[in-house]
């Protein structure tokens, strides 16, 4: 049984016919990815507008509309032409609005030649723990949870320490985190 207002796999709230906690069962309506349900619970896209959700990113689990965004980290600008073969090499990115980070993306062609040694939003490592794993973990094309990243105030550092494993050639690392940014007007 689906009751609207709980939060679903993703995280989020869903809603039904407009009414937080409203029942969904055998009913339809809208979730807040913009995924329509039906009373057999089947999901399919609807459209999106703007990238803009309703979600409990607000104060104290409120709902508030949210921004998914993509922040870029490149090592070309620190390493160009590559990371070389066994060295590392931390990447960095400054958001310029709050920001919470979801979901680390590493390119597919790109992943198995690296392993992410500490990712940290300002001071605040990610990691449970010290050790490295490996980028396919965050690769475009494997399957994972999203993790949320502890938030970050505008021009806070979040950084990405890799290592380049490959033992010829130098390499450039790209990656995207996926995340949500609230403006706090």
């Amino acid at each position: 049984m689906r009751h609207a207002g709980m939060i679903h796999s993703r995280g989020l709230a869903r809603v039904a016919h407009g009414r937080p906690g409203g029942h969904t069962m055998g009913r339809t309506g809208q979730d807040a990815l913009g995924m329509a349900f039906g009373g057999n619970g089947a999901c399919a896209p609807v459209s999106n507008v703007a990238n803009q959700v309703q979600q409990n990113c607000g104060p104290y689990g409120t709902t508030r509309t949210c921004r998914e965004y993509y922040l870029g980290f490149d090592s070309e600008p620190e390493a160009p032409g590559g990371i070389a073969p066994g060295a590392s090499l931390t990447v960095t990115a400054l958001p310029q609005e709050p920001f919470v980070g979801l979901n680390l993306i590493v390119p597919s062609i790109q992943a198995p030649f690296f392993v992410i040694n500490s990712i940290t939003v300002g001071r605040v490592p990610q990691f449970v723990a010290v050790g490295a794993v490996s980028a396919e973990v965050f690769s475009s094309n494997s399957f994972r949870a999203f993790q949320t990243f502890d938030p970050a105030d505008r021009g806070t550092q979040i950084s990405i320490n890799v290592t380049n494993i490959d033992t010829v050639d130098a390499r450039r690392f790209t990656a995207a985190l996926l995340g949500q940014s609230q403006p706090f007007s």
